[in-house]
C-alpha cells in the first residue's frame, strides 16, 4: 500500500519560489507578466465537474463557474487578485472553482479592468457595478457572498462599504483571502524589509501600486478600505498566512472590524505565503483552507445547509480591542 506524506510548507516554499520569481518581476512588463501568469495557472484549473460559462455583469466580462451540485440560495461574486494589474478569471479557476464546489454555489469571477491601462478607480467601479447587477437580477443580497484574494479582497471590502454608504442591501458575508487593504504610501513604507513570503516583495508591491494609483494618494477610504469606517458591515471571514508580506493588514482589519461590532472569523496559516490558496488542487493545505473558508461563509448565505466544523477549531477569535488573537496553524 502506497503511503502519501504531506510535504510541510517549509519544504514546499523553496520549490515554489523560483516559479513565482519567474512570473512576477519588479517593475515588470505587465503584458509579459499576464502571459506568464496564464501559463503557470493553466494547471490544474477548475475541477473537471465545474462548468465554465462566459457572461457579463453590469457590462463587465465575467466567467460563471457552475459546480455539479448547486444550492440555488447561494451566489458568489469572486474578485481575483493580481495587484490590480494582472490576473483574470482564467488564472483563478483552480481557486474559485474549488470554492464554488465547496459552497455549492454559482460563482461569478469578474474580469475587471486592469492597470496601468485602467488605473484607480476602474477596478472598484467594475466590482460595484457587478454587485449591483446581481441585485438587479433579483438575487437577494442575503444570499450573495462577495469574496476575493489579495487586491480582490480589498475590492470585496470596498463593495460592502460602498453598498452600506449608498443605502443598498449589503452582501450576506465577505470572504477575504490574504487581502490587500491599503494602497497608501504610508502602508508601502511600512512593509517589512525582510520577509519569508515567496510571492510578494516590497519592490513588487511598489510596482503594483505605482501602476494602479497613477498619482492618486491612496489615502481615501475607497482606495484603501482599511481606513474606512467599518461599523454596519456584514460578517467578514479572513483567511491569511503568517508569512504573507501584508499579513499586518489582515490583522488590523480583524481588530478594527471587531471593535466596530462586526462579526469576524479570522484564520492565519502558519508557515504559508501570500495567497497560497491559489494552489488549491495541488497543495493540500490550500484545498483545505478553501473548504474551511466556504464552510464559514455558508453559515451566512445558507445557514440551514452549513456543515459543522469538527475537530480543531480553525477560527481565531478577535477581541473587541487590540490585535486579534492569532491562530497559527498550517491547515492540518
Amino acid at each position: 500500500m502506497a503511503l502519501f506524506v504531506e510535504p510541510p510548507p517549509q519544504m514546499m516554499a523553496p520549490l515554489m519560489k523560483p516559479l513565482f520569481q519567474w512570473t512576477f518581476t519588479p517593475h515588470p512588463d505587465w503584458d509579459r507578466v499576464r502571459r506568464r501568469l496564464e501559463k503557470v495557472t493553466a494547471w490544474p484549473g477548475a475541477p473537471r465537474t465545474v462548468r465554465v460559462e462566459h457572461t457579463t455583469l453590469g457590462g463587465v466580462a465575467a466567467e460563471l463557474l457552475v459546480p455539479p451540485v448547486i444550492n440555488a440560495d447561494t451566489t458568489v461574486l469572486y474578485l481575483h487578485g493580481g495587484g490590480f494589474t494582472v490576473g483574470s478569471p482564467r488564472t483563478h479557476r483552480a481557486l474559485a472553482g474549488r470554492l464554488a464546489v465547496a459552497m455549492k454555489a454559482s460563482t461569478y469571477v469578474l474580469d475587471y479592468r486592469l492597470a496601468p491601462e485602467h488605473p484607480w478607480p476602474a477596478a472598484e467601479q467594475d466590482a460595484v457595478a457587478a454587485y449591483r447587477a446581481l441585485l438587479a437580477r433579483g438575487i437577494p443580497a442575503d444570499r450573495i457572498a462577495v469574496a476575493g484574494d489579495s487586491a480582490g479582497g480589498g475590492l470585496a471590502l470596498t463593495v460592502a462599504i460602498t453598498a452600506r454608504d449608498a443605502g443598498i442591501p449589503a452582501p450576506a458575508v465577505l470572504g477575504l483571502i490574504c487581502p490587500g487593504l491599503d494602497i497608501s504610501q504610508t502602508a508601502l513604507n511600512a512593509l517589512p524589509t525582510t520577509s519569508k513570503d515567496i510571492v510578494l516583495s516590497p519592490p513588487l508591491v511598489r510596482s503594483f501600486l505605482t501602476a494602479y494609483t497613477n498619482g492618486f494618494d491612496g489615502l481615501r477610504p475607497s482606495g484603501s478600505p482599511l481606513h474606512a469606517a467599518l461599523a454596519g458591515l456584514p460578517p467578514i471571514v479572513i483567511d491569511t498566512a503568517s508569512n504573507d508580506l501584508i499579513v499586518s493588514q489582515s490583522r488590523e482589519l480583524a481588530a478594527r472590524a471587531r471593535a466596530a461590532g462586526v462579526t469576524v472569523h479570522y484564520t492565519e496559516h502558519r508557515g504559508l505565503w501570500h495567497v497560497f490558496h491559489a494552489l488549491a488542487g495541488v497543495l493540500p493545505q490550500a484545498t483545505r483552507a478553501l473548504r474551511h473558508l466556504a464552510q464559514e461563509m455558508v453559515r451566512y448565505t445558507n445557514p440551514a445547509s452549513a456543515t459543522p466544523i469538527h475537530g480543531k477549531n480553525l477560527s481565531a477569535s478577535v477581541p473587541k480591542s487590540g490585535p486579534p488573537r492569532i491562530l497559527k496553524r498550517d491547515s492540518r
